[in-house]
């Protein structure tokens, strides 16, 4: 499989540390995608330049500029989310300034990095929510240092930028903040270029996923505000705040009535004449492999939800297919039974490869969709250790589980998973080499595999006396993916 080069571009903010440490570790050259993260301080405007210029093939813009983009010709689609919480715009003025508050701001200068950057329509934004009476003038600065020298010598008034990033200008005395807007929108999301081939846009789409994997991961880290504000120079407390607000979004979908809300909030104030369709939004689905959409098998309130905690960190495209497993009947469906003969859920179709074992079906759809994040390549020498505590929950907990709940007296010669105790301790020491997962800082589908039957301990009420399996299941459970899947087993 020959590779494929696929250009990124982001702003240099927290916001995507993710993208650089996958690009620096070469996360996705197994799955033949060679991934070039480029920085661009311009923001959101001067990468819409760069994707209809062919010089990126995906970036991640600030969704009011990428919805106004669309709306006015310009050539590119929405792929999928990349932050789901607001963005909090702080408002800025030179140190020196006379203006305190809101009211003192109505007709003076924008500072903007450009036409249709998020700087420049959160401005228009900004001055219709405080009635100004006259439309506000902007002066073009191209970045952060342009709007500090621009503040300083008069040459502009305000300016509107990600609050925590110009912390540190504040905090110099160079900038006074004295207001804040947050975006009643989803902040960020991920853009490409029209006219991709369609094996561009499933290479786009697998590194969408490995992103999202990284920020999540990043984000459940012991010290992950430390993370943050080292690589970006930030306070740690202030990175600490961010960290709290900030979530990452889906990467399968963009919600249709949010872009509407958008494209009518930029029409509001004067920013676009029209409001885009959907359909002129969002790019197509096919990744150019031709592939039946993912079928799983499932039945509620059984290891069905360790699939889809999977499937849904993943980000994939996916139907459910219920089989009411106390209804022979409905286990005679043919595709369940070809993929599982037992008759057991879950089972998965996945084009032309049926299988069922949820363990097996959480190692394949690693492997196959997300190796280098979900799971460690097969030349990697930590991929020994993941498949071991990918078998240790189906082999030892499982069956330790089931001599603890039931009656069968221990027997660790005769047992091969020893009993529970030694359970207990071997998932102990896992847990005790550093890092929030079993793979250190890396969440990998051994934590969907083994903190799912760590979490069914507790459901079960057979929780082991140990505070770091404890608090490891609740970093599991936290996990937004964690509770799209498991939620029947706690709502009745």
């Amino acid at each position: 499989m020959s590779e494929l080069r696929l250009a990124v571009a982001g702003v240099p903010e927290h916001f995507n540390l993710a993208w650089r440490r996958i690009a620096e570790r070469r996360a996705l050259e197994s799955l033949a995608v060679d991934l070039h993260w480029q920085e661009v301080s311009e923001g959101t405007g001067r990468m819409i330049d760069l994707l209809e210029a062919g010089d990126a093939d995906m970036a991640l813009l600030l969704t009011e500029g990428a919805v106004a983009g669309v709306a006015n010709g310009r050539r590119i689609g929405l792929l999928g989310g990349w932050v789901a919480s607001p963005l909090r715009w702080g408002v800025h003025v030179a140190a020196a300034s006379e203006a305190q508050s809101a009211r003192d701001l109505p007709g003076q200068r924008f500072a903007i990095s450009r036409y249709g950057s998020g700087s420049h329509l959160m401005a228009g934004i900004y001055a219709q929510q405080h009635g100004w009476p006259e439309a506000p003038k902007f002066v073009v600065v191209d970045n952060l240092a342009g709007a500090r020298r621009a503040l300083s010598a008069g040459d502009a008034e305000i300016f509107l930028w990600e609050r925590f990033t110009t912390q540190p200008v504040v905090d110099a005395g160079d900038f006074r903040r004295v207001d804040e807007l947050p975006t009643p929108w989803p902040c960020f999301v991920a853009a490409v270029r029209d006219g991709l081939a369609p094996e561009m846009l499933g290479a786009a789409r697998l590194a969408l996923r490995a992103a999202l994997h990284e920020a999540q991961g990043l984000s459940c880290a012991d010290r992950a505000a430390h993370a943050f504000a080292e690589a970006y120079a930030l306070d740690p407390g202030q990175a600490n705040e961010w960290l709290a607000g900030t979530r990452w979004a889906d990467a399968t979908a963009l919600d249709p009535n949010m872009l509407a809300g958008v494209g009518n909030a930029m029409r509001g104030v004067g920013m676009i004449e029209r409001e885009p369709a959907t359909a002129e939004l969002l790019v197509s689905a096919d990744t150019g492999e031709g592939e039946q959409r993912m079928e799983l098998y499932w039945c509620p309130k059984t290891r069905s939800a360790r699939v889809i905690w999977m499937l849904e960190e993943m980000g994939i495209d996916y139907t459910k297919t219920l089989i009411d497993i106390r209804d022979p009947e409905a286990r005679k469906h043919p595709g369940f039974l070809e993929a599982s003969p037992m008759g057991k859920v879950p089972a998965l179709r996945d084009g032309e490869t049926v299988m069922a074992d949820g363990a097996a079906m959480c190692l394949y759809l690693a492997d196959r969709y997300s190796a280098g994040t979900l799971a460690p390549t097969i030349d990697d020498p930590s991929r020994g250790r993941f498949l071991y505590w990918m078998f240790f929950g189906p082999g030892v907990m499982e069956p330790s589980m089931g001599e603890k709940f039931g009656t069968a007296q221990p027997n660790r010669a005769a047992h091969g998973w020893g009993d529970f105790a030694t359970m207990v301790a071997a998932l102990e020491s896992g847990l005790a080499g550093g890092g929030p997962w079993l793979m250190g800082e890396q969440f990998t589908a051994a934590d969907v595999v083994v903190g799912s039957t760590a979490a069914f301990m507790h459901l079960f009420g057979i929780p082991p006396e140990s505070q770091a399996i404890t608090d490891y299941v609740a970093r599991c459970t936290a996990r937004r993916a964690y509770q799209s899947a498991f939620g029947d087993f706690t709502t009745g």
